[in-house]
Formats: C-alpha cells, structure tokens, sequence
C-alpha cells in the first residue's frame, strides 16, 4: 500500500523482496488511475540475515512518477515479510508506503510510515 499525502486514493501492488539473485535492487510499477510511479531502490545490507533476523534492515530507493514527481525513500523491515517507508525531506508533497502478507496489515505498516520521524 502506498499514497502520497495530498491524495486519498492508495496505489496497491503485490511485492518481493529483493535477493542476491536481483543483487538486491527491485523495482516495481505502481499504478492509481492514470498515474504510473516506478518504485527502485536497493538494500544496504548485502547479505541478508537468517530468515528470522530481518527486524531493522534498512535500504534507499526513489518513486518516479508519470506525472512529473520523483522522490528519495528510505525503509525499514520490521519482519522478513513487512516493513514501511516514506520520501525523504524535498519540495512536494510526501509519499508513504508499508508492505506485509496481507492488506490489512499493509495498512498498519502505512499508518506507520505516515506516524514516523
């Protein structure tokens, strides 16, 4: 799940997390109505803990969207399988995201994003 802050509507995608076979990097395709955001970035750790260890990894990305607006993200897992981010400080409005196993808990992983510092 994801938004920026103007808008109400959400852009939902399904996602994996990226591997050693990706080198680490994703990028994904979000899509609202006629608005097209790829969404690219990579983790800083390079190899990734045991499956049971992904609390607090961290990595960078950048949303570039059709309409004009691009962004610097910054995340954090908070399982292997959840975690949420946000834009880094710019001009424009901000752009939020959290992603788990299922919709409802994507949402609270985006409530988190928009709570954060």
């Amino acid at each position: 799940m994801a938004k920026f802050d103007d808008e109400g509507q959400l852009f939902k995608t399904k996602i994996l997390l990226p591997t050693a076979e990706d080198n680490y990097r994703f990028n994904f395709e979000l899509r609202q109505g006629n608005v097209v955001c790829s969404l690219t970035g990579e983790l800083h750790e390079k190899e990734a803990p045991l499956a049971d260890n992904c609390d607090g990894m961290k990595g960078d990305g950048r949303i570039t969207c059709n309409d004009g607006r691009t962004r610097r993200l910054r995340w954090l897992l908070t399982s292997c399988i959840g975690g949420h981010g946000r834009s880094i400080a710019g001009k424009g409005e901000n752009f939020f995201f959290g992603f788990d196993h299922n919709k409802d808990r994507a949402l609270d992983q985006l409530a988190k994003a928009q709570r954060a510092n």
